[in-house]
């Protein structure tokens, strides 16, 4: 599954390097051992903190990695937040 999560974030570094969005994307071990997590954060001032984040970890089915994948596209190339 890391090897998946890897793949979404080169994925998601390849279309932040052509947005305009203030968007990041880090790849990081998280909190258990051996388990890898994906952050994508907004920065926006529609939203009320500034900044909204999507999770992607090894624990997420691969139809909920999909469908974080698919809005992560949307906010990178502006055409939503990631709360609608």
């Amino acid at each position: 599954m890391e090897h998946k999560l890897l793949k979404i974030a080169n994925d998601l570094n390849a279309l932040i390097m052509h947005t305009k969005e203030n968007v990041e994307c880090s790849f990081q071990t998280g909190v258990c051992e051996d388990e890898v997590v994906l952050f994508f954060h907004h920065y926006s001032d529609e939203y009320n903190a500034e900044v909204k984040n999507i999770l992607f970890a090894e624990y997420h089915t691969s139809e909920n990695l999909h469908d974080k994948f698919e809005l992560a596209k949307k906010v990178i190339k502006g055409e939503c937040l990631i709360d609608e």
